[in-house]
């Protein structure tokens, strides 16, 4: 394997390592993409999805 190969490979397994730590799973990586799923398929069960969608990425002004 080439350095380049190694790098990427170590860079995985802190990246699952991680991931691990976070969900609490012995998946991983693969934990997360299952929760970005869910995720995502609950948002595109939304009648309004797309609004629902932009309105996660810019939050509303806080109010007073």
């Amino acid at each position: 394997m080439n350095v380049y190969a190694l790098d990427y490979l170590d860079s995985y397994k802190r990246l699952d390592q991680l991931c691990r730590d976070m969900f609490r799973s012995k998946d991983g990586v693969t934990e997360y993409i299952n929760q970005m799923d869910r995720v995502i398929s609950a948002l595109i069960q939304k009648r309004d999805w797309r609004g629902f969608y932009s309105r996660l990425k810019i939050p509303a002004p806080i109010t007073k």
